[in-house]
């Protein structure tokens, strides 16, 4: 991530597929790691986005990138927010990918 005035930028390789085609046995790019692997990394992609006080709206098989090394990347930050409250938030109610989206995607409450 750079960030330049006040705007972070994410800066991605380029990769062979997403989860979504590995689910739809669509995906032609290098093989997987195990199962665990791939749930760590993306648990391990999350921890980082969150370490930069952003919270990812929009997490699919789409958005769950394989590199062209086999490695898992996380992809479109663009429903990712900014939490108002100090280190918690609950999310009350999440009605598709976009629905509420201008409307601050979810109702956050302290938890």
């Amino acid at each position: 991530m750079i960030r330049v005035d006040k705007k972070r930028y994410i800066i991605l390789e380029l990769c062979s597929g997403s989860l979504y085609q590995v689910i739809t046995k669509t995906f032609k790019g290098t093989p997987l790691p195990s199962d665990r692997d791939v749930v760590y990394q993306i648990a391990d992609g999350l921890d980082y986005v969150h370490s930069q006080n952003l919270v990812q709206f929009d997490i699919k098989p789409e958005n769950i990138l394989v590199s062209m090394k086999g490695e898992i990347k996380l992809a479109d930050f663009g429903s990712c927010v900014k939490p108002q409250m100090a280190h918690s938030f609950q999310v009350d109610r999440l009605e598709g990918p976009y629905n509420g989206r201008h409307q601050k995607f979810a109702q956050k409450t302290a938890i």
